[in-house]
């Protein structure tokens, strides 16, 4: 039933795209296991395999909350954890909100000195130590992703 699935899908690309494009980027690809709620398609390489999904997503998201970064940082997500399904991973995003919360909170103050002399070098009171704001912005990004993520996933 999955390859007449997939099957379906080249027929639907291959009305819609010119046949040249249809041939470098789909011609090549192969059925490779069904598990229930999604099959597994094979592509000859890594390029092959990010020009279709990028542009896959770019052609039929064309919403106003889509961002190309969200879907990158989704299989970066995806490929770390490597969550089982949906479900899975929906239930790791509150912790993983919880420790960036905190670890923006710790950032937003200076880390204690290991030493009162070296405290004294670097203004006593008055801590002259610059801020990483990289760090914290990359943190809030971040959260931020897994907030907008959350949401499209719990639909």
């Amino acid at each position: 039933m999955s390859e007449n699935v997939w099957q379906g899908v080249l027929d639907r690309l291959r009305t819609a795209l010119d046949p040249e494009e249809f041939r470098r980027w789909f011609e090549g690809t192969a059925y490779a296991s069904d598990s229930g709620d999604q099959i597994t398609v094979w592509v000859h390489s890594e390029s092959v395999r990010r020009h279709i999904l990028v542009h896959y997503l770019t052609t039929t998201a064309g919403g106003d909350n889509y961002r190309l970064d969200d879907v990158l940082e989704l299989l970066k997500l995806v490929e770390t954890y490597q969550p089982a399904d949906v479900k899975e991973l929906l239930a790791q995003i509150p912790h993983w909100q919880q420790v960036l919360r905190q670890e923006i909170n710790e950032s937003g103050s200076p880390k204690p000195f290991f030493n009162e002399r070296v405290q004294e070098l670097h203004g006593g009171g008055r801590d002259q130590r610059r801020q990483d704001n990289s760090r914290t912005t990359a943190k809030e990004n971040e959260r931020a992703f897994l907030e907008r993520l959350e949401k499209v996933l719990s639909v």
